[in-house]
Formats: structure tokens, C-alpha cells, sequence
């Protein structure tokens, strides 16, 4: 018994070492993760509740997607995405 837990020791102490990297890295990611989420939520909406940053951004696009087309636009889109496609493969 005492050879088999001699022959296993070096396996036992690498995988306890393993371990305890693995632990490591996931509390400095959790820290990393800590440390930014403010600075993550003051970019989508500052203190005032106002939309801001990104918030702002995606409102803007989603608005502009979503106004009605003036007739010309709804000409020009389709012949500007042909024009786009064709241009990639030139």
C-alpha cells in the first residue's frame, strides 16, 4: 500500500496544484469582473437615468430602422445593397 501511495504522490500533489491555479485564475476573473462592472453600467445609463453611451446608440439605430421610408429610400436601399454586394466580390 505504502509503494502505491508513494508511486501516486507526485500525481496527488499535481492535481492539488492544478486545482488551486484553477481557483486563482477564477478569482482574479472574478475581481476583473468586480472592478469594471461599474464603469460597464455608467455606459449604458449615467446616474440621472438618462439614456446614455451605448443605451443611447441602439435607440438611435433601432429608431432610425424603424421610421417610415420617404419614396426614394425605398428605391435606393435595394439598388445601394446590390451595389455594396457586388463591390465585396470585386
Amino acid at each position: 500500500m505504502q509503494n502505491s501511495l508513494d508511486d501516486l504522490y507526485p500525481d496527488i500533489k499535481g492535481t492539488v496544484a492544478s486545482a488551486t491555479v484553477a481557483v486563482t485564475s477564477a478569482a482574479y476573473a472574478s475581481e476583473a469582473v468586480r472592478d469594471a462592472a461599474p464603469r460597464v453600467a455608467k455606459s449604458v445609463v449615467d446616474i440621472s437615468g438618462s439614456l446614455d453611451g451605448v443605451a443611447a446608440d441602439v435607440r438611435r439605430e433601432a429608431d432610425e430602422i424603424t421610421k417610415p421610408k420617404r419614396w426614394y429610400q425605398k428605391i435606393l436601399g435595394p439598388v445601394y445593397t446590390a451595389a455594396r454586394l457586388v463591390a465585396m466580390f470585386m
